[in-house]
């Protein structure tokens, strides 16, 4: 019984993977400096917590050195939201891209 629930769940779910940009980029005076993001992973749709804007734009590397000191992100030229999904958990993600 197990094992056949558990070939139905494999059989029929996926990877499924969509970006939306929420900001058109209209503001074009606002530099593509620095990328900062949170996530968050949830397991059958459970999570600890939502994605937040405010959290990923205190985590901003710059773009060309991702590995660089980081620091908040004051001026916001787009904002991404990033959902990956794969057999029973999820990862949801914001992405701030501004100076």
């Amino acid at each position: 019984m197990i094992a056949t629930l558990l070939l139905i769940v494999l059989l029929t779910s996926g990877c499924i993977n969509s970006t939306t940009r929420s900001t058109p980029e209209k503001d074009t005076s606002v530099r593509e400096l620095l990328q900062g993001s949170d996530c968050v992973v949830s397991i059958l749709g459970i999570g600890s917590r939502t994605p937040s804007v405010e959290r990923a734009k205190l985590d901003g590397h710059p773009i060309k050195d991702p590995g660089g000191p980081s620091s908040s992100i004051s001026k916001i030229r787009r904002i991404e939201f990033t959902d990956d999904s794969f057999l029973l958990g999820s990862n949801h993600c914001v992405g701030v891209v501004g100076e």
